[in-house]
Order: structure tokens, then sequence, then C-alpha cells
């Protein structure tokens, strides 16, 4: 298996200081369980952030960098900032890489999937 890749895929963006990553507006979200459900209108893609993942969802926001981010959750958490930063740099990929930050970046429109062959009853 492996080496197929995507198309729809972007990129990683959350390297780089001062990166402030903000929600794609296409994001639509809803808060359940502790969680977060995300919803992204044009790929059709449904998403669930865990406890801590929605945490960091209600903070991107375009102002706030990765840094100050890591800085807050890692002293909120007792946690060291290096081991913060990474797990939220690994988290800003995944939303990345399925279009749900904000960065210009257009994803294709979900396809419409149609029966050509219904199965008979």
């Amino acid at each position: 298996m492996g080496g197929s890749v995507d198309s729809r895929r972007r990129p990683r963006s959350s390297e780089g200081p001062g990166f402030a990553p903000a929600r794609a507006a296409e994001a639509v979200t809803l808060a359940l369980d502790g969680g977060t459900i995300v919803y992204h209108l044009v790929t059709g893609e449904v998403h669930r952030l865990d406890q801590t993942g929605s945490i960091v969802w209600q903070f991107l926001d375009g102002q706030t960098t990765v840094e100050e981010l890591a800085g807050d959750l890692a002293a909120a958490f007792e946690v060291a900032p290096g081991v913060v930063g990474g797990a939220v740099r690994n988290l800003l990929d995944r939303l990345g890489e399925s279009f749900l930050l904000a960065d210009g970046c257009t994803p294709e429109p979900r396809r419409e999937r149609i029966l050509t062959n219904p199965p008979s009853a």
C-alpha cells in the first residue's frame, strides 16, 4: 500500500516563527460531548476534535501565534512547552491537510456519488 497521495490535501503550514493560524471560513463547528465536530462545507468531510483539540481550535483566530498557544497550554496543563508545542504543531498540520485552516488554499469540492446501477428491491 502507501505511495498514493490525495491531491486535495495541502502541505504542512504550521512551521515558521510568528505563525498565527485561523480557522477556515468553510469550517462549521458543533460542540458535542466535550469535543468539537467540524464539518467542511466544500469537501463534505467531518472531523472530530477531542477536548484538548477543541481548546486549540477555539484559539485559532489568526492573531494568537503557535508559540503563544503552546505556552498557554503548557502553563494550564503543567507540561513542558516543548512537548505541547510539538503536539500543537502536529494538530495544526493535520487541520491544514484537511483544509480546516484559513490560508487561501482551496480544496476540490466534494463529488456527489450517484448510483448508476442501484440495487433492485
